[in-house]
């Protein structure tokens, strides 16, 4: 009884030592980015996105265990899980390239490539920035007729942390499967995001950041002026919608998604 007695007190003198380092850690965490935010937005892009709350916690808690929660040094600890943060960003943002680079397993190979073995992350931060490179939360079941349009990296990670933070943004103990899909009717050489691109005259290669520039200037804009969000996200979601809608009014003898009226007042300028 004695040994039992002595097994419980150890174990919840542990379970306090644990909780009291994680604490200071999340602290830390919570002031690092308090001061990225006090100094401006550059600095805050070189700091990174920050993980979900559970993700945050259950690695700061992980590596307290595994120093017996003894170890008394948090910068160590601290810088530790700054380096752990960064690549699940990373992983998060290269998984989704990849899964929308399905129809072409050379594009995934390079990204992976690059990644893993050049330890550079440029192709990646360039084909995320593709116009196809839509994503749908797996959290929220948002679909093709959601109201809510897809999300763009870096949106949909800031959703997973900011709406779904209290678990993981990733559906395995590995971390390599994030909670988010593909969006499939803008997807790939075929789907809407490219029609769109075709109908208003401007390259494949255009930047989300340039076409939610024309967008919210209302330089590019869907001809039923239904723009809840101006955003590129939002106009290919619209688009969809309206095409959706004609299709079914009219019985299946609509025109292809990129014959629907856009009006690009100055985009192919």
């Amino acid at each position: 009884m004695e040994d039992q007695e002595r097994r419980r007190r150890g174990e919840e003198a542990f379970e306090r030592r644990v909780d009291r380092r994680v604490t200071a850690l999340n602290n830390s965490y919570d002031i690092y980015f308090s001061e990225a935010d006090n100094t401006g937005s550059g600095n805050r892009a070189k700091k990174g996105l920050p993980p979900t709350h559970y993700d945050r916690l259950s690695f700061f808690r992980r590596i307290t265990c595994e120093t017996n929660a003894r170890n008394h040094d948090i910068d160590r600890g601290f810088a530790k899980a700054l380096g752990h943060f960064w690549v699940l960003e990373v992983t998060f943002k290269l998984e989704l390239a990849i899964m929308n680079s399905n129809s072409d397993p050379r594009v995934g190979e390079n990204l992976r490539n690059d990644y893993m073995y050049e330890r550079s992350t440029s192709l990646l931060d360039s084909t995320i920035q593709l116009p196809d490179m839509l994503f749908v939360c797996d959290g929220c079941g948002m679909g093709r007729e959601c109201r809510h349009p897809p999300m763009p990296w870096p949106n949909i990670y800031i959703h997973r942390v900011t709406a779904h933070g209290d678990v993981s943004a990733f559906k395995d103990k590995a971390c390599l499967n994030p909670q988010a899909s593909v969006w499939q009717p803008g997807a790939g050489p075929d789907g809407l995001a490219h029609r769109v691109l075709k109908a208003i005259e401007l390259g494949v290669g255009t930047t989300i950041g340039r076409l939610n520039l024309l967008v919210s200037s209302g330089e590019l804009q869907c001809a039923c002026g239904n723009l809840e969000e101006r955003s590129w996200a939002g106009l290919v979601r619209i688009h969809l919608l309206c095409y959706c809608s004609w299709y079914t009014t009219q019985q299946k003898t609509a025109p292809a998604p990129s014959d629907v009226p856009l009006r690009p007042e100055r985009a192919a300028g």
